[in-house]
């Protein structure tokens, strides 16, 4: 071959292998002919305000079932509404605000992939795919319109991008901290995926989008429980088809206190054996503080009114009120889709009741908002239609192998809320203080002007009056008593008025002071009137459209037993210093101390006493037995001296009061009495060094013992 033709060979051959690889460049760029050009420019630049977003939908699969999952809010007149939750209201505005400007103004930062091929490794395939192979590398997709229910941003957000390895020291903590975290995303009509740092939170779960606290209340506000424990069963129906109710009533009692401050109290309980258990209704209060709303379900609309009203009252419809036949149409279905949730009317047609398959509650505050809590029947549908808002399923008949089987107690219930306003519950209105009378005062009256004008010239100085009284003899102030005696008594009605006019004056300085407290009062009390019957219009809005559902753990709690909120009193502590002991075990000792014996009279038999203390008491009784035969020469002793060291006035004084006394000791001597026991047989004294140098009564010697 010659070389002219090899030449041209390898042209045309690398013309088409060059060919080849456009066409490959051109079928492996994203649709829209887009390439690495877009980086750094914003996904939507129309979007660039979040007020013009009007409506949001995420979706997302389930991980447990692994089917898509919407959840939708949107802005209609003003308010926020829930659409895939029967137009709940979406009370979480704080979510909603965060959730769009999350997205506002998206840059397109680093690409990452071309193609379709590539969606699985970086989760960004659309959970809303008709052909979803791979759930588990789904996406979320946040979609936002505008009013005109254009697409202003329809993002697929894949993955988050874990950091590459730990920040060197060097790094900016601070920055560190702030900086928001990286993901893989797309636009829902591209196949390009960037790598882009946004901070989005995106969940589908119902309770996030609105404010769970169900009742809004706070605990310290609430000065009244009242509990009513019953059962209400359908047994049989009547001869139109009306089933007929039949009620079991349990425990019904009301706990209540004056103030936050003040102690509970359980209606019916003795108050000296027994006191409120307050561990227990604080768990109760706990539970309604945070009764949290699992799901929610419209009630009863005729012409998309509500038909029933808080206070159980039917609506006044034009158009059911001059067509009976509608009107009843309309209420048998309203008692349908009642019976449906556990509920159904009681009482009678003048006076309606609202009766529950599984009792009542009823908590006041001090604003005066009355909650009424009506506990219905068990929702039978499953979690994920009540919580994704689907309609709800079929019902079927419990058995032992079906799985839809009542759940027992821990059950999720229909929950019946409605509010109304009790002014009892402000403490009722001030009370004017009434006015005090003036006493009349009596015929002839005359003020006592004794005293009120003195003549100055005859005003003594303080200081010489108060010597001149002083010294004042006995008999001028004799003379100053008999003319005092002999000045006319006023009339007694004069006095009694003037001290009645004296209590009127203070009792109408307090009237006024009490007067002006009163308009205050007045004022404060209607002021809190008109505030809690706003706060009962609010609550009925938000609960009036709904059956509520709440999880059956926490209805366990709040229907309590009387017997769960009451415990026997503990006995009172004994007073300081007082014998101690446990009642009904151990009885209190006696005090054993030893009484002062001083004075009292020895017995015929005496406790036997140690020996030195017996021989003492011999020798001493000896002394005391002058003329004793038994005693030998101890009649011819001479009676005992003083001791040396006493002096002769006090001699005298002794003997003096000896010769006063000696009758006395004469007969309380022993040997009169027909005893050997001395007198102070049980008395302890003294004796040898330690015995007191005086002493009223004749001692020996240690010479002249006699022993």
């Amino acid at each position: 071959m010659k070389e002219t033709t090899k030449t041209t060979c390898f042209v045309a051959a690398a013309a088409v292998l060059g060919l080849v690889a456009l066409v490959n460049s051109q079928l492996s760029q994203p649709s829209g002919g887009a390439d690495s050009t877009r980086v750094g420019q914003a996904f939507y630049e129309a979007f660039d305000s979040t007020e013009s977003a009007r409506a949001l939908k995420v979706a997302a699969v389930d991980a447990e079932s692994g089917t898509p999952v919407q959840f939708s809010v949107e802005n209609v007149d003003g308010l926020w509404r829930i659409p895939s939750h029967f137009n709940y209201p979406a009370e979480a505005a704080a979510r909603i605000a965060e959730t769009t400007s999350s997205v506002l103004g998206l840059k397109r930062e680093a690409l990452v992939g071309r193609g379709k091929d590539e969606f699985e490794k970086f989760g960004v395939i659309d959970p809303l795919a008709e052909d979803l192979d791979d759930p588990d590398n789904a996406g979320k997709r946040l979609t936002l319109r505008d009013k005109n229910d254009d697409i202003i941003a329809d993002y697929i957000i894949g993955k988050r991008i874990e950091p590459d390895g730990p920040s060197s020291p060097g790094d900016d903590v601070f920055e560190q901290r702030n900086a928001k975290p990286d993901y893989f995303l797309r636009r829902a009509d591209e196949n390009e995926t960037y790598r882009v740092a946004m901070d989005v939170d995106l969940t589908t779960e119902f309770s996030d989008w609105i404010d769970p606290d169900l009742l809004r209340v706070n605990r310290p506000e609430v000065t009244r429980i009242a509990i009513n424990n019953y059962e209400v069963r359908e047994q049989g129906a009547d001869q139109f088809g009306v089933s007929r109710l039949v009620m079991n009533q349990k425990d019904k009692f009301v706990i209540d206190r004056e103030t936050a401050g003040d102690p509970w109290k359980v209606d019916g309980m003795d108050e000296a054996k027994e006191e409120a258990q307050d561990d227990r209704i604080g768990e109760i209060l706990g539970v309604l503080d945070e009764l949290k709303i699992v799901g929610v379900r419209p009630k009863f609309k005729y012409n998309d009114k509500i038909l029933l009203t808080p206070d159980l009252k039917l609506a006044d419809l034009p158009e059911l009120k001059d067509d009976p036949e509608k009107q009843g149409l309309a209420i048998r279905s309203l008692q349908r889709d009642l019976m449906e949730k556990g509920f159904n009317f009681g009482g009678t047609q003048q006076n309606l009741e609202l009766v529950s398959e599984n009792g009542e509650l009823s908590m006041g505050t001090a604003d005066g908002v009355l909650y009424r809590l009506h506990v219905g029947g068990e929702a039978k549908t499953e979690d994920k239609a009540i919580k994704v808002g689907g309609e709800p399923e079929e019902e079927t008949e419990s058995g032992d192998d079906d799985p839809a089987a009542a759940k027992g107690d821990d059950a999720d219930r229909f929950l019946f809320v409605r509010v109304q306003f009790d002014e009892s519950l402000l403490g009722g209105p001030p009370v004017k203080p009434v006015a005090p009378v003036k006493p009349e005062q009596p015929d002839g009256y005359l003020p006592d002007v004794e005293g009120e004008e003195e003549n100055p010239d005859t005003m003594k100085n303080d200081k010489d009056a108060g010597d001149a009284e002083s010294d004042a003899d006995a008999d001028t102030q004799n003379d100053e008593d008999s003319k005092s005696d002999d000045k006319p008594q006023r009339d007694p009605s004069f006095i009694e008025y003037e001290e009645a006019l004296v209590m009127y004056e203070a009792a109408q300085n307090e009237y006024e002071l009490g007067l002006t407290r009163f308009e205050q009062d007045k004022k404060d009390f209607a002021e809190k009137v008109e505030n809690g019957k706003k706060k009962v219009k609010e609550l009925n809005e938000r609960f009036g459209d709904w059956y509520y559902v709440v999880a059956g753990d926490n209805l366990q709690t709040i229907q309590s037993q009387r017997t769960d909120v009451l415990k026997i009193k503990a006995p009172p502590a004994p007073p300081a210093g007082a014998p101690m002991g446990i009642p009904g075990v151990m009885p209190a000792q006696p005090n054993t101390g030893f009484p002062n014996l001083d004075g009292l009279k020895p017995s015929g038999k005496s406790m036997p006493k140690p020996a030195d203390e017996a021989k003492s008491d011999e020798a001493k009784s000896d002394e005391a037995k002058p003329n004793d035969p038994k005693s030998g020469d101890a009649a011819e002793q001479p009676k005992s001296t003083e001791p040396k060291e006493k002096d002769g006035a006090k001699q005298a004084v002794e003997e003096k009061t000896e010769s006063k006394t000696e009758g006395k000791t004469e007969e309380s001597s022993p040997a009169e009495k027909g005893t050997d026991e001395p007198d102070n047989a049980g008395d302890a004294e003294p004796s040898g060094d330690d015995k007191p140098a005086e002493s009223s009564t004749p001692e020996k010697s240690d010479d002249d013992s006699g022993t």
